[in-house]
């Protein structure tokens, strides 16, 4: 074992990072053979030369070892990571310099006479800025507003009452934690942090419906088991979501709660005006109905009222808001950053047509249903059917019979589809059979011997045909297209009824 030998570290990483030293000397075992790159925060990179022991002195005079230390001889310093050291069941104590300046605004909590003479017993000199000089102390006041402009969006949006602004503050800290952020490269403040990649499981709209679970003992055997509440903020003092029950005026602290974030809170009165918003400054297309905020200032009410409409005078016509400056701002950036141009609104999506309009946005592939019926020239679907008769049948009529139900059904399960997308077919479904037997007994209720025996569930053919929901026809064999699916044909016969359903061969057309 080599001697250990003090090592000066000026670095301390927050985050697990790798443990580095740059002094050879101060490894007991090194594994040269060891090789890997590092990159930093400011994109520079070092070469690892190798991995390996490194002993040190605690203060109480024993020797410990810190295993997996890199060696990274380009380094000036040495770097310590609190994590991994508090991994291997170190306690860390750090002990600096004392505040020794302190710099703020001249807010009433800072020029009160206790806080002054605490600052005078630690030795800590004031600093105070300049009346109504925000930018002396600007990082301070940047994120203060950052805050501010978040609680007047969440209030805004949700259209809560301003009392409530104290809860918008504590939802706004968590979310700002917890999203991206210039400062941060390629993390959140909250990651960079503890090292650790933030869980946003438990994010809900602010204001949104939420109904916490009424325990047993709160409750009768009828009462509902959940309340009707908003939600406002997770709590400070337990694992639990912070929420406001507006019918008894309480704030209620509950771990199982149902969310909809789909409805929102509905405290605000007074009627709410439409907007059309514009956002092709030219065509005047994609027109969007926005909600209009409710005015909260009073002139701006009784400017409203003032332009309501007066009996004998003309509607109005609603107004256009164009589109924002921003987004356009944001439609350039994008470009700049990524080789893309602004081709208007979205019209297909991987092949899939989509429609938008004021009611909403439609998606479809009836162009690529188009394309099919004209690439290979079908003049209808045709939908077929061809497996072995699951049961035994005693004569040719029978089973003509049952391939007729088996067909009827077939054809009711394409009615309601068609129905589902709203091609409603009024009267009965003609079906050509060829087989006259058949089409007789579908229709004469009387049994006779060649009948009786037959399945009742294939009568069911007898109830479509007398609530005229199907209609059969009959046609001559010769005309029989479903022949060419399931028989075997003449070259004539076949080539006529395969133009008869509009198939054609892939070499003459194309």
């Amino acid at each position: 074992m080599r001697k250990k030998k003090q090592i000066r570290t000026c670095g301390i990483w927050t985050r697990a990072v790798a443990i580095i030293c740059s002094d050879k000397s101060a490894f007991s075992t090194l594994d040269e053979s060891f090789r890997d790159n590092m990159k930093f925060g400011d994109n520079s990179k070092v070469s690892v030369m190798g991995k390996g022991q490194v002993l040190i002195q605690t203060p109480g005079n024993t020797i410990q070892t810190i295993s997996n230390v890199l060696f990274v001889p380009d380094l000036k310093t040495n770097l310590l990571s609190i994590a991994q050291l508090q991994e291997k069941g170190y306690e860390i104590s750090i002990k600096g310099s004392s505040i020794r300046v302190l710099r703020t605004n001249r807010g009433g909590e800072y020029n009160s006479h206790e806080f002054a003479d605490f600052c005078k017993e630690h030795g800590i000199k004031r600093q105070l800025t300049v009346a109504y000089t925000l930018q002396q102390n600007g990082m301070c006041e940047r994120k203060n507003r950052t805050i501010l402009s978040m609680v007047r969006s969440l209030l805004t949006r949700s259209k809560v009452p301003k009392k409530f602004w104290p809860e918008a503050i504590n939802w706004s800290f968590p979310i700002l934690n917890k999203s991206p952020t210039l400062a941060v490269q390629n993390m959140t403040p909250e990651e960079a942090w503890s090292d650790r990649r933030p869980d946003v499981c438990h994010f809900r709209i602010f204001e949104c419906i939420v109904y916490p679970y009424v325990p047993d003992e709160k409750r009768r055997k009828l009462d509902d088991k959940g309340e009707k509440c908003i939600f406002l903020s997770v709590s400070d003092y337990s694992k639990a979501y912070k929420m406001y029950n507006p019918n008894t005026k309480k704030i209620a602290i509950s771990r199982d709660v149902i969310c909809d974030e789909a409805s929102t809170w509905k405290g605000t009165k007074g009627a709410q005006q439409q907007i059309l918003a514009d956002f092709d400054e030219e065509t005047g297309e994609g027109q969007q109905p926005v909600e209009n905020v409710q005015q909260h200032v009073q002139d701006e009410q009784v400017t409203e009222q003032s332009q309501q409409a007066v009996p004998g005078s003309e509607p109005r016509s609603p107004r256009l808001r164009r589109r924002p400056v921003w987004m356009h701002d944001y439609e350039q950036s994008m470009m700049l950053e990524f080789d893309m141009s602004d081709l208007g609104k979205m019209h297909y999506f991987l092949g899939i047509e989509v429609v938008q309009s004021t009611v909403g946005i439609f998606i479809l592939q009836r162009k690529y249903a188009q394309e099919v019926l004209d690439r290979f020239q079908m003049k209808g679907a045709v939908s077929w059917s061809l497996k072995k008769s699951a049961i035994v049948t005693l004569s040719t009529t029978e089973v003509e019979f049952v391939t007729a139900t088996t067909c009827a059904c077939q054809v009711i399960w394409l009615r309601k589809i068609l129905e589902e997308l709203h091609f409603k077919q009024e009267g009965a479904i003609a079906i050509y059979y060829d087989n006259s037997s058949a089409i007789k007994l579908s229709k004469n209720l009387v049994l006779h011997g060649r009948s009786k025996h037959i399945d009742v569930k294939f009568q069911f053919l007898r109830d479509l045909t007398r609530d005229e929901i199907i209609d059969f026809i009959h046609c001559k064999s010769e005309d029989q297209f479903a022949d060419i699916m399931t028989k075997p044909l003449k070259l004539s016969t076949f080539q006529k009824l395969r133009q008869f359903i509009g198939v054609y061969s892939l070499n003459k057309s194309y």
